[in-house]
């Protein structure tokens, strides 16, 4: 049983199992369960299975007498030879087919290999199959920096500069297939290019593809309306305390999408923080955000930051940036904010709200800080005009 949350790359360290299988001439069964098998009495295992049966020519509707005569349809597939049946996201098995695999196990008719997906629940023949021994469990964890950066110098071919590896590791957090697109979107752009034999990558370089995109919408899988208004919230601001958070949101989806193990809690202090458990997630929930939705949920946000009070330093950022996107924000708000985008060294963000401080009708100290932003962002010229207007 070979355990790990999606993208992992299970499925992959499944097939080369397969694949030395076949080099010593071993028979393969290979299915993959699926949401719309799971609701089908033996669907997941119906392609391993002959089409006709002769289950009417049972003597009796014994459950036992059904699985045995199952197990010999199976196992008949291979003749002579030895059997391994592969079950790839075995979480979503039906409870027949799961009930079929564990007897296939028990009784050792085969040899069986499964994937199953971390945080999914799963039925319990194949939580039985590691939890009584009949499977060694293999976990399949990230990849930490320095695996990160011997499989980006392997794929790439010479060497990556250390705050590209950083930017990598960072974004992707270790899950392989997660890296794989992005540095594939990243060479495709030219965001990651070669420099006198080192890989670099350009500075805010790493954006999502379309196919990681629709990776993520699959991890997603299906929500309700309330789970993706929480998702957008906490892409559009994150972390949330969790009092923001239950003023704007069904905390029965909150809940729901933590068990999902889409997004995670943790203690700051006195108050409990909720955030996305992945940056890619943020990214492709926010793409799919519309201008308008934005400006609303900004609003939203702010209000409710308003409401609990801007306590904390980075809470007048914060308030700031929302006010920015959803507006209603002062001068005062605004230009407070740049600043403390300053201290931050986030220049872009320091402008943007500087500037909007001046629309709004703050003075000098507002374009000072455009000033200053602009000459960071290297743009020379700009300063001295913001000065002058």
């Amino acid at each position: 049983m070979i355990t790990g949350p999606a993208g992992a790359g299970k499925t992959t360290l499944a097939m080369t199992c397969l694949q030395l299988v076949r080099d010593r001439e071993m028979s393969v069964a290979r299915t993959t369960a699926t949401h719309a098998s799971q609701h089908l009495p033996f669907g997941t295992l119906a392609p391993i299975l002959p089409p006709d049966l002769g289950v009417d020519r049972l003597s009796g509707d014994g459950h036992g007498q059904l699985l045995r005569f199952y197990a010999r349809a199976v196992t008949a597939r291979a003749g002579a030879r030895p059997l391994v049946v592969f079950v790839d996201d075995a979480h979503l098995l039906d409870d027949g087919s799961a009930t079929l695999v564990h007897h296939l196990a028990l009784t050792q008719a085969a040899t069986v290999l499964v994937t199953v997906r971390t945080g999914e629940p799963a039925p319990d023949p194949v939580v039985a199959m590691w939890k009584d021994g009949l499977a060694e469990r293999i976990e399949v964890s990230a990849l930490g920096d320095a695996a990160i950066e011997e499989l980006l110098v392997t794929v790439l071919g010479s060497p990556v500069d250390a705050a590209s590896v950083r930017q990598l590791a960072d974004r992707s957090r270790g899950n392989p297939l997660y890296l794989r697109e992005l540095v594939t979107g990243a060479v495709e752009t030219g965001a990651l290019a070669e420099q006198g034999g080192i890989w670099r990558l350009r500075a805010n370089g790493l954006r999502s593809t379309a196919r990681l995109a629709e990776l993520v919408a699959l991890r997603l899988g299906d929500l309700s309306d309330a789970e993706r208004a929480v998702l957008e919230l906490l892409a559009l601001c994150e972390p949330l305390g969790q009092g923001r958070l239950d003023r704007l949101a069904d905390p029965a989806a909150v809940e729901a999408l933590e068990r999902k193990g889409l997004i995670a809690s943790r203690i700051d202090g006195r108050r409990v923080e909720v955030r996305l458990t992945h940056p890619v997630y943020r990214d492709v929930v926010r793409a799919g955000i519309t201008p308008l939705r934005e400006r609303a949920l900004a609003r939203s946000l702010a209000e409710a930051v308003e409401v609990t009070g801007a306590r904390r330093q980075e809470d007048t950022l914060l308030l700031a940036s929302l006010r920015l996107t959803g507006g209603g924000g002062s001068a005062e708000l605004l230009a407070a904010g740049a600043v403390a985008a300053r201290v931050r060294h986030d220049h872009s963000l320091a402008e943007r709200l500087a500037r909007a401080a001046v629309a709004e009708g703050d003075g000098f100290e507002a374009r000072l800080v455009a000033a200053e932003a602009a000459h960071f962002l290297g743009r020379p010229a700009r300063p001295s005009a913001s000065l002058r207007h």
